[in-house]
């Protein structure tokens, strides 16, 4: 299989990806500009009062991305196949050392678990269309697959990184059901699963976000001297069309304004207008997104673009509603937008990869994997 072989033009459908990608990019470098100086002057940055540090890093990630995505754009996608195994095994290599030895263990820029979340993704598709009827089969399929997921996902608990390994699993049940699974093989999986992470949430150190949750769901977040508190009154000052670009106070104040916070200072800035123009770009994002998996020439392509796709869509909704007080405020970063380098790489690449499954012609011959 040639790297380039039986490769097209883009469809409709991944231009239009391509485009709100773009959009989101540029939103985010903008944002990260405005809201993140206040960070470089507080006492919690070490930029030695370097105002632009975080943007030319964030700028500096963006050029990566940029020439990951187009290198995976004209790379023939299909020819991860031949590389299972070792993808595999990068993705082992990276989470079973992060999980006995903390998440950033490779320092804030080099935060491998973005890739190991990429190649995960990668190989759950290529073992999910490999197995192609069987999946339905308890025994052959689905326990298998269950198995795989839950040791993926259980690992990245153990960082402690809840919300990905809950934003992993929802993506794999996604993955597994475009693959073919029956939906009464789902339905009590993530039945059985919800109370177990629950449980699991409270029993590491996210019982405290839970409790405060809940203490600002009921008694009023603007009374509350907290992280979402202050999220909830810079969009609350933004009003219907934001106080101007740069103007933000909140940006002063909220913990990381310009990486999981973001969002607010959007809503602070930009008002109304500027907060639901940003969820229509990433429903829009979304929709083509799923537009490219319907369109996909083979199983792989579709599931791995579904993977994707869910991937960054429901990582936009889990921050954008931690930061509305919707649920606990999670900490994940609002993809595309928020200032880090390695989840812009990556979901870069994973654009790529998306917008080459777009560009492709004819089926995959999918060999034997693990």
């Amino acid at each position: 299989m040639s790297l380039l072989n039986k490769q097209g033009r883009l469809t409709p459908a991944s231009i239009r990806l391509l485009l709100a990608t773009l959009a989101l990019l540029l939103l985010g470098l903008l944002m990260v500009y405005s809201a993140s100086y206040g960070y470089a002057l507080s006492g919690y940055s070490d930029t030695a009062g370097d105002l632009t540090h975080f943007f030319k890093r964030q700028l500096v990630a963006a050029v990566m991305g940029l020439v990951l995505l187009v290198g995976f754009t004209l790379l023939d996608y299909r020819i991860l196949v031949r590389y299972s195994v070792w993808i595999l095994g990068g993705t082992f290599a990276i989470i079973v050392p992060t999980a006995f030895f903390g998440r950033w263990m490779f320092g804030t820029w080099g935060q491998l678990a973005e890739l190991a979340r990429l190649l995960a993704i990668i190989y759950l598709a290529i073992w999910l269309a490999q197995k192609g009827g069987q999946i339905r089969s308890l025994t052959l399929g689905f326990l298998p697959f269950g198995l795989l997921v839950g040791l993926i996902t259980g690992l990245i608990v153990l960082q402690p990184d809840f919300s990905t390994a809950m934003l992993m699993f929802i993506t794999a049940m996604a993955m597994v059901f475009v693959a073919g699974a029956d939906i009464r093989q789902i339905l009590p999986t993530i039945l059985l699963v919800a109370p177990s992470a629950i449980g699991v949430a409270l029993l590491l150190k996210h019982r405290e976000r839970i409790f405060g949750w809940l203490e600002t769901s009921f008694q009023g977040a603007a009374e509350q001297d907290t992280q979402v508190a202050q999220c909830l009154m810079a969009i609350n000052r933004g009003g219907l069309f934001g106080v101007g670009l740069g103007n933000s106070k909140l940006k002063y104040v909220i913990y990381a304004a310009h990486s999981d916070a973001i969002f607010a200072i959007i809503g602070e800035e930009f008002g109304l207008l500027g907060t639901a123009s940003t969820m229509a770009l990433f429903g829009l994002w979304t929709w083509w997104g799923l537009r490219v998996a319907a369109e996909a020439r083979d199983p792989f392509g579709r599931i791995l673009a579904i993977g994707l796709t869910m991937w960054v869509a429901l990582g936009a909704l889990i921050n954008i509603a931690g930061t509305l007080n919707a649920i606990p405020f999670t900490g994940s970063v609002l993809p595309f937008i928020s200032s880090g380098g390695s989840s812009l790489v990556t979901t870069l690449a994973s654009v790529g990869l998306m917008l080459s499954i777009a560009r492709a012609e004819g089926p995959a011959r999918l060999e034997r994997v693990l």
